[in-house]
This record gives structure tokens, C-alpha cells and sequence, in this order.
């Protein structure tokens, strides 16, 4: 190999080497059988898909019970069908280290778009859905899951007897989370709120998990007023705090002057090379 070969292709050597140190590090959450890189609908996941987060994998989704339902006391109607689940996306929420050695969160946020809404009833009705799921969280590496939380994110619900809760059962809980906000008017005088529940639990590999979503307006026209009911739903979380043997290492950020610096430099010591090769 003539020198000039050598020099270019050190060249070409030290500019990929540039190129693979300005490149953040490659991201920990996959999907597996969906069209996001990072998310998915309910109805991928229920067809067989799946999210990675470093050493956790949410997967094995499965619905179990999905209903909506309205009643009309007046004319005894009742109307029923189905939530739209391909409505409902479920994204990966990176790690995040808590503090304590090798120890991190990570986990999914739901959003609900507009799945999720019981819009501008009127009149006297009953008016529910309900959607229940199930799924797992198996971790790998010597990895074990250690809690769970579960926090309602965006909702809206007004009064006279009207509902949004959200519930996160596992056979490993001593007590089933559950997130609400409720309305009674007309049966208390005030409203009850719960943003937030979690537990902590002995370390397990694998985590069977079931998500329960209600909403509900039970309201009646008084005299002299119309009843306007909005019930929505757009956000809920479920995370977990895991132990791990291994770091997950934090993303390199991409700073344009250092990386041309770091560019220069290298291209001089090839340049140098080259001439003391030469002599």
C-alpha cells in the first residue's frame, strides 16, 4: 500500500471515528410489532407487539373486558358498544436513575386522545365505559422489578355524579393501585381526588399486570336546569423502580463547536503521521 492509500485511509478512519463520538448512544426503547419507534396503539400490543426498556420488556397484551354503556331513565333505552383501542397509545418512558445504587424507574404513559370521552350528555342517563387489560413485564440480566406506581395524567370530570378512575391490579400487591377524581353533588358535598398510588414489593424477574380504565356519569336534569356532563380522560402512567447489575449509559449530546474541534484535531495527528511516515 502506496503512502497516499495509507493517509486516506486513515483519513476515512478518523472521520468515522468522529462521526461514532458525536452520535448519541443508541435508545433504550424498542418496539417490537408496531409502526412507532418508541409507542404503540393498544390494538398492536393486543396483536402481539411489544415495548423494551433496557432490561424490561412490556409484552403478552390481551384484552379482557371492553363496554360502553348508556341508559336513558326516561325512555328505558340502553345503548352499548366498544371503546376504540386503536385510539389509545402506550409510550416508553426511558430510565431515570432514583439515586440509590443501580436503581431506576422506567415504564409507560397511555394517552387516551379521544378514546377516552363521555362528551355533552343531557338528560337522565346512566352513561360507562369500561375497558380492562392485562399484560406482563419480564426483565432479563439479573434485572428484578421492586415497585409499581400508577398516576392519572390529563382528565376532566365534571359534577353530579360523575367519575374517571383508573386501577393497576397485580397478585404481587398487597392492595390493588387505583387513581380516581370524582364528583357527588348531590350525595356529598364535596369531591374526592386521588392523583396517585404506589407500593413497593420483594424483587420479581416477571410482573403480570392488569389495567382497569372507568368513566361514568350517572345525572338527571333538575327543574330549571339542563345538565351538561363531560367526562374525559387523556393520560395515565404506570412506572416501575428496578435493580439492576448494569448502568444503562447516559446519551452523549451532540455539540456542534467540540465535535469540529475534536474533527480538527484528529485530521492534524493523521497529517502528522503521514509526514514523519514519509521521512
Amino acid at each position: 500500500m502506496s503512502a497516499i492509500q495509507k493517509r486516506f485511509t486513515s483519513l476515512i478512519g478518523a472521520v468515522c471515528l468522529c462521526i461514532s463520538m458525536t452520535l448519541p448512544t443508541q435508545a433504550t426503547i424498542i418496539t417490537n410489532g408496531c409502526a412507532g419507534v418508541s409507542s404503540c396503539t393498544l390494538d398492536e400490543l393486543f396483536a402481539g407487539g411489544s415495548i423494551g426498556i433496557d432490561d424490561v420488556t412490556f409484552g403478552n397484551w390481551f384484552s379482557i373486558f371492553n363496554e360502553t354503556y348508556q341508559e336513558d331513565f326516561n325512555t328505558d333505552s340502553v345503548t352499548t358498544g366498544t371503546i376504540n383501542t386503536s385510539g389509545i397509545t402506550v409510550a416508553g418512558i426511558d430510565s431515570a436513575a432514583t439515586g440509590n445504587a443501580n436503581e431506576f424507574t422506567l415504564g409507560l404513559m397511555f394517552s387516551a386522545a379521544s378514546a377516552l370521552q363521555i362528551l355533552d350528555i343531557v338528560g337522565d342517563f346512566l352513561s360507562t365505559m369500561e375497558l380492562d387489560f392485562g399484560y406482563n413485564a419480564s426483565a432479563v440480566n439479573a434485572t428484578t422489578i421492586t415497585a409499581a406506581s400508577l398516576t392519572l395524567g390529563n382528565r376532566f370530570v365534571e359534577d353530579f355524579d360523575s367519575l374517571v378512575e383508573v386501577s393497576l391490579a397485580s397478585s404481587v400487591f398487597t392492595n390493588n393501585l387505583e387513581t380516581f377524581e370524582r364528583f357527588f353533588e348531590f350525595d356529598q358535598p364535596q369531591k374526592s381526588i386521588n392523583n396517585s398510588d404506589s407500593e413497593s414489593f420483594a424483587g420479581v424477574s416477571v410482573l403480570d399486570l392488569a389495567t382497569i380504565i372507568d368513566l361514568e356519569v350517572d345525572s338527571y336534569d333538575e327543574p330549571g336546569h339542563l345538565l351538561l356532563q363531560d367526562v374525559t380522560l387523556d393520560s395515565f402512567t404506570v412506572m416501575l423502580t428496578v435493580q439492576t447489575s448494569s448502568t444503562p449509559p447516559p446519551p452523549r449530546p451532540v455539540n456542534a463547536p467540540a465535535t469540529l474541534g475534536l474533527f480538527i484535531a484528529v485530521m492534524g495527528l493523521v497529517l502528522m503521521r503521514g509526514r514523519k511516515t514519509r521521512h
